[in-house]
């Protein structure tokens, strides 16, 4: 539950679930493997349970590392989450042949400890919550407004009676966390779309008997999580009609953010040698260089990232016209996460849109493009000074 630090002393044994994934990492040995998990497991009991996480899984013969990241560098959504990347030991020095028995000392280290993994380096876009809005047909269904109960119990909240814009979405701005209760629990904390006719931003709410706020859509809850819009999704009933419309944002809610997952995986994939040749000719040698925008180009080879396609090291939009086509820089660790920004591209309904003219931005296209190529005033052009080890003291 949100808020809950109960961690591996949760008497429902839900924290014990961990050791079933010690087992199955005991038992098939895969080559590798990535852990996701809410924020609050940094911080329970001082760090203590991250560092038995930690020490379970270099104890089976894996050398790992962690990170605090938030999904807002991409999407307009703030979703912090821990991510754990493991290697098992024998493939990470090079004497792995698909098979390994575990064995070996647990590694040691402290929290944010670890092999030297090479985190992939991320876009900070300007992303807003209109950017993933359906049409404004979508304010008065049925399905997604609320009931006047609803309304009634929303108004009856402490938080709504002391500043009710607290309750409805910034559309300008970020969403919270979309939580697996968003719409049965929405009471407690969900946020609530309302575009005024007027588009007024002076504070004004909404009324009993006016014009309802409305949840999110399953499409938008997709969207903000970063799915691609070829996602397909269930749907969703009107209250009270058959079915559970809820499961569906239930579901929504629990998903892990697939673009930063995307770009996690492939630099794993590159560690452990399944890319075959990865974007831009990046080994381990270059992986190692923490993201520096210094890397030596010769390092970059020619070839594109995007839905078929070729062209140079020096090229990164081939093709304007297809939103999604995006080309490598010079920058070995940006081009890793290529594939996950053009996942990102497609989970946007038109990332070159003039909406984003209209908000005085750079298309998502353009802004993405401009980070591939390393461009001064790119976002993220500094974002590498954030991949500290937590253990460090510093969060990314």
């Amino acid at each position: 539950n949100v808020g809950e630090r109960k961690g591996l002393d949760d008497p429902r044994g839900i924290g014990m679930l961990f050791l079933e994934i010690v087992r199955v990492l005991r038992v098939n040995q895969p080559r590798a493997f990535i852990l996701e998990n809410v924020s609050n497991l940094v911080y329970i009991d001082d760090g203590k349970t991250l560092e038995i996480i930690l020490a379970e899984l270099r104890g089976v013969g894996y050398e790992v590392s962690w990170r605090l990241l938030n999904s807002r560098l991409v999407v307009p959504q703030q979703r912090s989450r821990v991510y754990i990347v493991g290697v098992r030991r024998d493939v990470l020095n090079g004497s792995g042949d698909g098979s390994g028995d575990g064995s070996g000392d647990d590694g040691g280290g402290s929290i944010g400890g670890g092999f030297d993994y090479p985190w992939p380096e991320l876009p900070c876009l300007d992303t807003q919550v209109s950017d993933v809005l359906e049409g404004v047909e979508v304010d008065r269904d049925p399905r997604y407004t609320l009931t006047p109960h609803q309304f009634d119990k929303l108004l009856a909240t402490q938080d709504y009676k002391q500043d009710p814009t607290q309750r409805l979405v910034r559309l300008d701005g970020g969403a919270r966390t979309l939580i697996s209760h968003y719409r049965s629990g929405f009471a407690l904390r969900s946020e609530f779309v309302w575009r005024h006719p007027s588009d007024s931003s002076n504070g004004t709410f909404p009324v009993a008997g006016g014009e309802m706020p409305r949840f999110f859509t399953a499409r938008e809850c997709a969207r903000l999580q970063g799915f691609p819009e070829s996602h397909i999704l269930g749907e969703v009933g009107e209250a009270g009609g058959k079915g559970n419309g809820n499961r569906l944002y239930y579901q929504l809610g629990n998903a892990v953010c697939p673009v930063v997952v995307a770009a996690i995986a492939n630099s794993l994939l590159a560690v452990i040698g399944l890319l075959g040749e990865p974007p831009g000719g990046v080994n381990k040698g270059v992986l190692a260089d923490n993201g520096s925008d210094s890397v030596n180009a010769s390092a970059v080879e020619g070839g594109s990232i995007g839905r078929g396609g070729g062209g140079g090291a020096t090229r990164a939009v081939v093709e304007t016209a297809d939103p999604h086509m995006l080309d490598q820089g010079p920058n070995p660790r940006r081009n890793l996460s290529a594939p996950a920004i053009r996942l990102l591209l497609h989970a946007m309904p038109d990332p070159s849109s003039a909406h984003y003219a209209l908000t005085g931005r750079s298309s998502l296209f353009d802004q993405c493009a401009s980070f591939l190529r390393c461009e001064e005033g790119a976002p993220g052009n500094d974002y590498s000074r954030l991949w500290v080890p937590l253990g460090a003291g510093a969060y990314s």
